[in-house]
């Protein structure tokens, strides 16, 4: 998928923030993070940090750091 769309098309995000959701859920929080992290700063830069879809994302972050204690 990587080498067919750029890193910003909105269905390779997608994919990034189902698999990130997915990992949050199993508790593979090392894994997810950076995956949720890369998925809020596309949809900031593409989207505006003030869209529905982008603050969504900002809450999976925030869940992530307070399943980790970070919060």
């Amino acid at each position: 998928l990587r080498k067919t769309l750029a890193d910003d098309h909105p269905r390779f995000i997608d994919t990034k923030s189902l698999l990130g959701r997915c990992l949050l859920a199993q508790g593979k929080l090392a894994e997810a993070e950076p995956l949720l992290v890369g998925v809020y700063e596309s949809l900031a830069r593409t989207q505006g940090p003030r869209s529905d879809v982008t603050v969504k994302s900002l809450r999976r972050v925030v869940e992530l750091y307070e399943k980790r204690g970070d919060a």
